[in-house]
């Protein structure tokens, strides 16, 4: 049976007159010590009754000399400060009237603030004490993470809980991992390090996507396997050795391991209509991706090497085509770590909601490619880009308009146009190379091919 709100009340008052006469009579004994070594002895003593530390029961002793032994007094002097409803509300409106406008007020200067106001009034909104510095912080810490969840800066992404994955697609993980050496170009020449970029379905461990890229931005490099990994793969129609690679699908939740905020991707997803994350690995993952890195560098360390041991004999698209053989063929059909019986291919096929996943129409993903500046469409609808002369007879219509390219980085031999029309894009054409009779053309090759025409001309 609970007692009566009279009895908690009568019980709370007689626990504060023991606390206080505890406190009171600590400090006669102190007061009264006789030498030094018994009063440290006493100080330790009451330190540990009071359940405080010994630096506290001093700065009460001190404040109990200046006002005598009043009760009352010593009691309400105690370490931690009271304060009513009527003052922690003045406080938290002063915080919100401090940061309008542009301006910006800090829970410190809060506080000096407050200190000036008992300093000049003495008795503040029925309080005859300042509250500290601590009882500020406590006061409108919740405030201040509030209005970081509501109010956003642009590009952030409100940090949600990320759900443990009970099916298929539910959540992804995007691991990245720069290669230690680098590839070369269509001249031979060492082109950089690639960076490797996979999404890992966490009910399963089975590899969703992976890309290799020689860009600078892990924002585009996740946008573009977040690209392949949605859409269902052809890998098998050229290469009869490959298992068919089925990973498909959209996911709820993409999370990833990073500490920055992409505007991009994030604009990316939302419109998408997947939930982005910004999160460190949780424990069940951080061992499937520590484990898929070591797979991943002992695979590259059978590829042959060149005579500096520093550059592999393959181009970026032959390495890519390698890790990808390696994933498919090896590491999606290896054993599931929590089930010795099933692939981790055949986990993802079981846990789907349903087989085969819908997928979007491919040119729907388009947003997924990195875009160029504006650029304006020549007579003849012609149009440059990387040193490449690109052209499409629907152009020759719009000719002398601003329009912007999205573009496949694996593969530039055509590259998509598109109009700005408000806030929308509408598509124009497809826009192919001219004088180019080579199957595909990376933008690495591109650029090399570039840097060459250049140097040429400057000898």
């Amino acid at each position: 049976m609970q007692p009566e709100p009279e009895d908690k009340a009568g019980s709370d008052q007689n626990e504060s007159s023991d606390r206080t006469q505890a406190w009171q009579l600590i400090f006669e004994q102190l007061a009264e010590a006789p030498d030094r070594d018994d009063y440290t002895q006493q100080l330790q003593q009451a330190a540990k009754t009071m359940n405080c530390s010994i630096r506290a029961v001093q700065r009460h002793l001190d404040r109990w000399k200046e006002v005598g032994n009043n009760s009352l007094q010593v009691y309400q002097l105690k370490r931690r400060t009271q304060i009513s409803e009527e003052l922690k509300q003045w406080i938290i409106e002063l915080y919100y009237r401090g940061n309008r406008g542009g301006n910006t007020l800090n829970p410190r200067q809060v506080f000096q603030m407050l200190r000036f106001k008992f300093f000049t009034e003495g008795n503040f909104l029925g309080q005859e004490v300042c509250p500290s510095l601590s009882t500020i912080y406590r006061i409108l810490n919740p405030v201040i993470e509030a209005q970081r969840q509501n109010q956003l800066r642009p590009g952030e992404v409100k940090r949600l809980q990320v759900p443990l994955a009970s099916f298929s697609n539910e959540v992804w993980w995007c691991n990245l991992i720069q290669l230690p050496r680098q590839v070369r170009d269509c001249f031979g020449i060492p082109a950089g390090y690639p960076i490797l970029t996979t999404l890992h379905d966490e009910s399963s461990q089975n590899v969703m996507g992976a890309k290799l890229t020689l860009s600078s931005s892990p924002e585009e490099a996740i946008a573009l396997t977040l690209r392949q990994a949605i859409l269902p793969k052809k890998i098998g129609e050229d290469n009869a050795s490959f298992h068919p690679w089925t990973a498909c699908g959209f996911p709820v939740h993409l999370v990833v391991n990073c500490s920055k905020n992409f505007s991009r991707l994030s604009t990316l997803c939302s419109t998408l209509g997947v939930k982005l994350h910004w999160e460190r690995l949780i424990r069940s993952m951080s061992g499937v991706i520590e484990a898929f890195r070591r797979q991943i560098m002992c695979a590259l360390a059978q590829l042959p090497e060149s005579g500096n041991q520093q550059i592999f004999c393959l181009g970026l698209a032959a390495l890519e085509q390698f890790i990808t053989h390696y994933l498919v063929d090896h590491y999606n059909h290896q054993s599931f770590s929590k089930d010795l019986h099933h692939t981790r291919t055949e986990r993802w096929e079981a846990g789907l909601v349903k087989f085969p996943p819908d997928v979007p129409p491919e040119r729907s993903l388009d947003i997924c490619f990195p875009k160029t500046r504006n650029r304006i469409i020549q007579k003849g609808g012609q149009l440059r880009f990387e040193g490449q002369s690109y052209r499409d007879d629907y152009l020759s219509s719009h000719a002398g308009e601003s329009v912007f390219l999205r573009f496949n980085p694996s593969n530039i031999t055509s590259v998509l146009v598109y109009q700005e029309q408000g806030y929308e894009e509408h598509f124009l054409a497809r826009a192919c190379i001219q004088n180019f009779h080579e199957e595909s053309l990376s933008l690495a090759d591109a650029k090399a091919i570039l840097r060459r025409r250049q140097k040429r001309r400057a000898h």
